[in-house]
């Protein structure tokens, strides 16, 4: 299976200067500043101290429980017990899966909320 070679979008709006690329325009400037927030999240795992892989620790802790609270010692850092990529369920202290289950929750998507288990 081939595919074909990308290129960047070209500006040649401008005949009297050379044709370079389009590095966006104030507009584009505009929606990055707009939705900052959802663009480029910082995630605990740039931070020292968290892995992105699942440990004995982190699994335990979620009993085989989805959506379950639960809590990294280091630094009693509230995550969420999900599975992301085909892993194991495990606790994982990301606010963006925390967000996404509260949206579901909100519109009634998905299993219903368990009141005990998910705070």
């Amino acid at each position: 299976m081939r595919t074909t070679t990308t290129t960047c979008l070209m500006d040649d709006s401008d005949p009297g200067l050379a044709v370079t690329p389009f590095l966006g325009s104030a507009a584009t400037k505009k929606a990055f500043e707009d939705f900052s927030s959802g663009i480029c999240q910082d995630s605990v795992f740039d931070q020292a101290g968290f892995s992105i892989f699942p440990s004995k620790e982190t699994i335990d802790m979620c009993d085989g429980i989805l959506y379950r609270q639960c809590f990294l010692p280091a630094g009693n850092i509230t995550g969420i017990c999900y599975n992301t990529r085909f892993q194991v369920l495990s606790c994982l202290p990301d606010v963006n899966y925390i967000e996404l289950r509260r949206a579901e929750i909100r519109k009634g998507i998905g299993p219903k909320c368990d009141v005990v288990e998910e705070k």
